[in-house]
């Protein structure tokens, strides 16, 4: 049994499996986290000044803090949250201030719990400072919702910043990574395995602000990144499996029943050993050609990166600045990792190659040293006696009655010993005149001559051997 049609069904059901896998990691998604928080003035309040919102996925929290002007009558605080703890519910710490930013009075609400706040001759402005606790483990991928209005009409803020922190070990970002049509991004840095990105904008409408997160597990990219170049590698495993099998029926196809071809055939074995080693450099030089060329595009992409990202870092940019640089970065990496793994691809198959060549040089080497008799029919049995004096002898009578092998011509005999670089001991002098016009070593041994002088004969041979190698 072809132990190939086996191996490359194996192969093959690996291959699927492991794609499979692949594209399931690389196009996976996060749960979405909907996260949200509305704080609603009914009457009285005037102005928002400095709303500071951190979305920190570090601390498992978000965090509140606005300052509220107020017309001097009395006032109305109405909250509500989901996404926390606590069926959603957030803790609120109100402090009552006058215009020489002195407390007045504190106060604490929880989420649903609507705040009354009386008239006070000093009362100027109100601080509110909201802390929600996530559920468990939050994912930094999904929408936070932020509402601050006075009876459902808009508040005006001077200044509204918004953090966000996760672990940069664990979460990439994924296109921009966070967007919002008012605010733009002013920061973007990763310390200390944590990442920080922060959004700002002026004279925004609070009354409505939607934060849309996109991040990816940084653990699947990996390990799909771990499975690119076993897919590769199997898949160049499979198709010289197969061009083995089709090589091979190939050969088959062309044997011939004819005893002259087919000891031809046997002759041309190591041309067509010489053709594949010759494909197989052919290969690794169009494979390592190719990835040079494929890093050289990322290469390219690596330099055109350069200048964007510095003016990028220097002078701040928006999300659509952030999402190029983004993408060129991926591009980059992408072509920068096919290339290496071509180029690795590549010189693994130029290894093959000369390690195929030069055990084959060296197995011509030990032959030529290796002694290897082939006794005609006309002298059969004194090969028995050659092998006790360390001859590696065959009679042409065993192999064509043990081996059924069919050296029944004086050309097909001649062939067979030249294919095996075998030394001809035959009384024919048609078959030693053969030998001499084809340049292949015979010894002519007569009736009358004694095993001794053959032996000295081929010992002849032998140090010829030695000497020409």
């Amino acid at each position: 049994m072809n132990v190939r049609y086996p191996a490359l069904g194996i192969v093959v059901v690996v291959l699927v499996i492991l794609f499979v896998s692949y594209y399931t990691l690389q196009n996976r998604e996060f749960e979405k986290e909907e996260l949200g928080s509305w704080i609603n003035f009914k009457q009285n309040v005037t102005k928002v000044e400095d709303v500071t919102i951190n979305l920190d996925y570090i601390e498992k929290k978000l965090q509140l803090e606005a300052k509220f002007f107020t017309s001097g009558t009395d006032i109305e605080l109405n909250t509500h949250s989901k996404g926390f703890i606590n069926q959603g519910q957030c803790d609120y710490d109100v402090v009552a201030k006058d215009a020489n930013h002195n407390m007045i009075r504190p106060y604490a609400l929880h989420s649903d719990v609507i705040l009354s706040i009386e008239q006070h001759p000093d009362l100027a402005y109100l601080v509110l400072d909201q802390t929600c606790t996530f559920q468990n483990e939050l994912i930094p991928n999904g929408e936070l919702t932020i509402q601050i209005n006075n009876n459902t009409g808009s508040l005006i803020v001077d200044k509204i910043t918004f953090i966000t922190k996760f672990r940069d070990s664990q979460y990439g970002c994924k296109d921009i990574c966070i967007f919002n049509r008012q605010l733009e991004m002013s920061d973007f840095n990763s310390e200390d395995d944590i990442r920080t990105i922060k959004l700002e904008g002026q004279g925004i409408d609070t009354r409505f602000q939607l934060f849309s997160l996109r991040t990816y597990n940084k653990s699947y990219e990996n390990t799909s990144n771990f499975l690119f170049p076993i897919i590769i590698g199997l898949l160049v495993f499979s198709l010289n499996i197969s061009y083995d099998i089709i090589k091979t029926k190939f050969d088959k196809g062309e044997k011939l029943e004819k005893n002259e071809n087919v000891v031809m055939n046997d002759n041309n074995e190591d041309g067509k050993l010489e053709k594949k080693l010759a494909f197989i450099g052919i290969y690794s030089g169009a494979g390592i050609a190719i990835g040079a060329a494929i890093l050289s595009v990322g290469a390219s992409l690596v330099f055109a990166i350069l200048p964007v990202l510095r003016d990028y870092i220097n002078k701040g940019g928006t999300n659509e600045d952030f999402a190029f640089v983004n993408a060129l970065v991926n591009s980059a990496g992408y072509f920068v990792f096919a290339g290496l793994i071509i180029i690795a691809l590549g010189v693994i198959s130029a290894y093959v190659n000369i390690y195929k060549r030069t055990n084959k040089k060296h197995e011509k080497i030990l032959e030529t040293h290796q002694m290897k008799v082939l006794i005609d029919a006309m002298r059969d049995g004194i090969e028995d006696e050659l092998k006790k004096r360390g001859y590696e002898a065959y009679s042409v009578k065993k192999l064509c009655e043990d081996k059924k092998m069919k050296l029944f011509s004086d050309y097909s005999i001649i062939k067979y010993a030249e294919k095996h670089n075998m030394v001809l001991v035959t009384e024919d002098i048609d078959n030693v005149e053969g030998c001499r016009e084809n340049k292949i070593d015979c010894v002519q041994f007569s009736q009358d001559q004694t095993l001794d002088n053959l032996v000295e004969e081929l010992e002849k041979i032998k140090l010829d051997r030695k000497n020409k190698v």
